[in-house]
């Protein structure tokens, strides 16, 4: 909840900044360059994210407060009100997706396509990271699948909006998870299976993959029927996630009204991220996703309503031993 902000005391010799910021080194050059000051003069007071949905990445409010400071005796603190804050901010990119796979005789994957359209980040913001001409950003989770598939291609095709955009939150994984779990559910209906089923079917190459989907079934009690409401109907849905080399299953459940209002009652989160230093941590990370990713799919404009926060009655974490 906090704008974007910077308060910054520049001198003839020295300079030091404060704010909260996921790239202080970014900070450094940002300032070497507009200053000429040695990296070595200028000291960088990190602060405690108030919020940062990918905005933290980039030293825009950095710019702005050396470009006043310079013109002012003393310290200086820029705060950007919320309106400043959402005119002069770094959007998500859309993406244009096109997928398609062949089955079978089992009714299981054996060619997958997968074509990706949209903005690079990675190329304004880390162009060394670019190789071939692919976003690394803009792929991820779509190339890595831990789905059993023997034959996968991806391709990538860069296209600019006109309006600058950046990292959102979990970045391409945001993205690519969507639509890779969207179209195993499809592939699934099409076959008559079970999605949960099917996905496991797909997993005996990836162990810890397929432990998280059975903790996340078994937790959130898919071999139980789901009661169903007076009017209106309730459904259970499941999914799964490799990035940054952690494992998440997700099951949820979803009542519709008569009135097509949608309503999640309840969300179980399994996560295998490796070694654990601080528990709290991890679920504070899962319930916040869990958070957002509902705002964004049932309120989703740009002002994200925070109405989406009472309309969670349960999350439930649990950990992969």
């Amino acid at each position: 909840m906090e704008p974007i902000n910077c308060t910054i005391h520049l001198q003839a010799d020295s300079c030091d900044l404060w704010l909260g910021t996921q790239v202080p080194t970014f900070v450094l050059g940002t300032v070497a360059k507009m200053t000429g000051l040695a990296a070595d003069k200028t000291r960088v007071h990190n602060q405690l994210l108030g919020g940062g949905f990918g905005h933290r990445l980039e030293v825009d409010s950095v710019i702005q407060a050396v470009q006043i400071a310079k013109q002012v005796q003393g310290p200086v603190k820029i705060v950007l009100t919320r309106e400043e804050d959402i005119q002069h901010d770094r959007y998500r990119p859309y993406y244009y997706d096109k997928i398609s796979a062949s089955l079978d005789s089992n009714g299981m994957p054996e060619a997958w396509n997968y074509h990706i359209t949209g903005s690079s980040i990675i190329s304004g913001f880390a162009p060394m990271l670019i190789k071939d001409g692919v976003d690394p950003d803009a792929v991820e989770a779509a190339t890595d699948l831990q789905y059993a598939i023997p034959n996968v291609l991806v391709i990538y095709v860069r296209h600019e909006p006109p309006f600058t955009t950046a990292f959102w939150h979990g970045a391409g994984p945001t993205h690519n998870v969507f639509v890779v779990e969207s179209f195993i559910d499809q592939l699934g209906a099409k076959e008559k299976k079970d999605p949960y089923e099917y996905r496991r079917s797909l997993l005996a190459n990836s162990p810890r993959a397929n432990a998280v989907l059975e903790l996340a079934a078994a937790k959130a009690n898919r071999s139980t029927p789901l009661a169903q409401p007076k009017e209106g109907a309730a459904g259970r849905g499941i999914s799964l996630l490799f990035a940054f080399g952690s494992y998440i299953a997700q099951g949820a459940e979803v009542v519709v009204s008569k009135d097509n209002e949608v309503t999640v009652t309840c969300v179980v989160s399994a996560v295998d991220c490796g070694m654990i230093m601080n528990p709290d941590k991890v679920k504070a990370q899962l319930e916040g996703g869990v958070m957002f990713g509902i705002i964004t799919v049932l309120w989703a404009i740009l002002h994200l309503k925070m109405i989406a926060l009472s309309k969670v009655i349960s999350i439930i974490i649990v950990c992969c031993a």
